[in-house]
């Protein structure tokens, strides 16, 4: 019984841990009969519901299969009201591009394995991505940086790892979440990318930040781009230490505001997010180098 109970707790962590996920099952198209339109995930690892909230609280069948939008020749999509401009409409265009050239056949609906080379699931091909979850990742680029506390440097790690409970990584795992969008921008879908480089707010912060540090930074898409443009600038290790303290703190207070326009537990004002990236870079700074004084 011991025995048993142990592997059943095993079982239960991975899944609560976001290890084992349904989206490494992807339902491949036939007829349609069997597929929901909106709910299931046939077209990749996100559902339409999610990718097309907008369009998916118009819909007059949400419930419907695949084959109920399809007449044989074109799909066929019913509003409780017409669609109107804006992200409605942007929404409405990017479906039909992603339908464009999408066939309902006389086959039966199937289920398609998505881990390793082979589409029929494999013990192998399981173990493999375990290994790779629940092992020491030594690969993944990290950079430790002594200027700025360690719940920073964690963050920051977990950046690199792409574990933050971002909402789109939560609905990759199962986790039922309102809106998949952005909380910061509400116009695109809330990746750990889109956060802290892509979201408007963040590429207005980080001009703000290029211009208080007197350097040009370009438009990142990725943490290995920072490091990247990190390294090829011209200035000692000592500096490059300094600018790297201030990115990772300017990322810990966007993640800081993103938290409070989730979970509105604490107020935070727009305006002074630079500020506060100055606050405690300079408070972090001095009580970490002794050398330098607050005076």
């Amino acid at each position: 019984m011991g025995v048993w109970r142990n592997i059943t707790d095993a079982i239960f962590k991975i899944h609560r841990l976001g290890n084992v996920s349904d989206s490494w099952m992807r339902r491949e198209l036939g007829n349609g009969m069997d597929i929901r339109f909106w709910w299931d995930k046939w077209r990749d690892s996100l559902s339409l519901k999610i990718k097309y909230d907008r369009l998916y609280a118009l819909s007059l069948a949400k419930e419907g299969v695949v084959s109920d939008y399809w007449n044989g020749e074109d799909w066929v999509l019913q509003w409780r009201r017409d669609v109107r401009g804006g992200i409605e409409a942007e929404q409405l265009q990017m479906l039909m591009e992603e339908l464009q050239d999408v066939k309902c056949s006389n086959n039966k609906d199937a289920w398609r394995w998505e881990l390793g080379n082979l589409d029929y699931f494999t013990v192998g091909s399981l173990r493999n991505h375990l290994d790779d979850v629940l092992l020491p990742m030594g690969h993944v680029l990290y950079r430790w940086n002594r200027f700025v506390p360690i719940k920073v440097n964690v963050l920051v790690w977990r950046i690199a790892l792409d574990r933050l409970s971002t909402r789109v990584n939560l609905e990759i795992r199962g986790v039922d979440t309102p809106s998949t969008r952005c909380p910061m921008c509400d116009k695109d879908l809330e990746y750990s990318n889109h956060v802290f480089f892509k979201c408007e707010l963040a590429k207005e912060i980080w001009s703000r930040i290029a211009g208080w540090v007197d350097l040009h930074m370009p438009l990142f898409g990725l943490l290995q781009e920072v490091y990247d443009w990190l390294d090829a600038l011209s200035m000692q290790g000592m500096q490059k230490e300094k600018i790297l303290a201030i990115i990772m703190i300017t990322l810990w207070v966007l993640w800081g505001y993103r938290n409070a326009m989730v979970f509105r537990t604490k107020k935070y004002r727009k305006d002074i997010l630079v500020d506060t990236v100055k606050l405690y870079s300079f408070n972090w700074y001095c009580v970490r180098n002794r050398k330098m004084s607050r005076d």
